[in-house]
C-alpha cells in the first residue's frame, strides 16, 4: 500500500527532523511512504538538514507566502 504524506513547515527544523524519525520508524513493513515537505520560505537550514539525513523525501520550495494558520 502506498501512503502519501505532506507536511508543510516554515523554519522549524529540529521538529521537522524529529517528525520524520517517528514517521519512518513507525510504518509497517508493507506501508511504502512517499513523503513530501514543503518548505515554505525556511532559513533555518532544514532543507540542507533534510536532505541529508532523508534524502529519499521530496522537498518543495516555497518563497513564504504559502503559510497558514
Amino acid at each position: 500500500m502506498l501512503v502519501g504524506v505532506v507536511i508543510p513547515t516554515h523554519n522549524r527544523q529540529q521538529k521537522l527532523l524529529e517528525c520524520l524519525e517517528c514517521l519512518f520508524r513507525s510504518h509497517l513493513e508493507q506501508v511504502k511512504l512517499h513523503v513530501v515537505v514543503a518548505l515554505d520560505g525556511c532559513s533555518d537550514g532544514s532543507a540542507a538538514a533534510l536532505a541529508e539525513r532523508f534524502p529519499q523525501v521530496e522537498q518543495v520550495a516555497g518563497d513564504g507566502s504559502w503559510w497558514w494558520s
